[in-house]
């Protein structure tokens, strides 16, 4: 069993070097339950107090299949549409944790070997489409892990990204994630962890794009 890599911003991963012949990958989010004022006890309004309780965020993982200009060649695999070649959704989590229990919230799931020959990129980006947050900087925790084996099962970890501690997130509605990209018929990762302000699934899976090809 390989070392987990502990991402930082910009740093690539080739899949294929780091374990030959690995052809499916599962891509785990966490994020926690926010923090915020709640009166409780007392009656008809009166003797109550205020307490801080954590509150539950519907946050929404979700990918693009973009061929090599960046064009769509699927929909993209999210919330409300879980399958597409090669790709699929665990589905929606609509609380996040009450503490950090290190399992992830929403999985996307990756068979390479499924993948349509003219996708060239897989952008990976969450939203708060609800708009439950004043912005991500408010989550306790936010962070990814690349892993072998199933959305109810991991076998092994191969790369852990800590989205909190590598972004300013105090304006984001929205993170890009990262990007997995085809290059000489491998697969390879980016950890981007971009805070973005835009919560539009399109416009942030174009901005994973065009961060990775920059």
């Amino acid at each position: 069993m390989s070392q987990v890599i502990n991402l930082q911003k910009k740093q690539v991963i080739n899949l294929s070097k780091h374990k030959p012949g690995l052809s499916r990958v599962c891509v785990g989010v966490n994020w926690g339950q926010v923090l915020r004022e709640q009166n409780v006890g007392g009656f008809l309004g009166f003797g109550s107090r205020t307490e801080m309780k954590p509150t539950p965020v519907d946050l929404d993982i979700s990918a693009g299949l973009l061929d090599a200009s960046g064009s769509p060649v699927h929909s993209p695999v999210c919330y409300y549409n879980h399958d597409e070649p090669g790709l699929h959704h665990s589905g929606d989590d609509l609380e996040g944790d009450v503490v950090n229990d290190g399992i992830d919230n929403e999985v996307i799931e990756i068979d390479f070997s499924r993948v349509s020959a003219n996708v060239s990129h897989i952008p990976v980006v969450l939203n708060d489409f609800r708009r439950e947050l004043k912005n991500f900087g408010e989550l306790p925790h936010l962070e990814i892990r690349i892993y072998e084996g199933t959305p109810t099962r991991v076998d092994n970890v191969i790369a852990t990204f800590n989205i909190k501690n590598n972004e300013d997130l105090n304006n984001a509605q929205a993170v890009v994630l990262g990007n997995f990209s085809r290059v000489n018929g491998e697969f390879q990762f980016e950890a981007i962890g971009k805070s973005e302000p835009n919560t539009r699934l399109e416009d942030l899976i174009q901005r994973g794009f065009k961060i990775a090809s920059k």
